[in-house]
């Protein structure tokens, strides 16, 4: 399991083509704004920049993409993400 950057997928599948499995965390824009702003340690500049990035890659795809939506509770991603692994 490795956490990286949504940028770094076409390279990762281009060296690792038959054992990559990757999972695109996403989560409503609208909570993720809500989120960052209630944290309070990024200024609404950084914000902007956070919600563009994540605008930047929602057309990301990958034969064995799983997405997990991370706009609902804690306990449901988890779940969908330990279900992807066990598969």
């Amino acid at each position: 399991v490795l956490n990286g950057s949504r940028a770094y997928l076409p390279e990762a599948a281009r060296r690792y083509p038959d054992a990559l499995h990757p999972v695109l965390v996403r989560v409503d824009p609208r909570i993720l704004r809500a989120r960052l702003e209630a944290r309070g340690r990024e200024s609404p500049e950084a914000i902007e920049e956070r919600l563009a990035g994540a605008r930047a890659f929602e057309g990301l795809t990958h034969p064995r993409l799983i997405v997990l939506d991370n706009s609902g509770a804690l306990e449901q991603a988890t779940s969908v993400l330990v279900e992807a692994l066990k598969a």
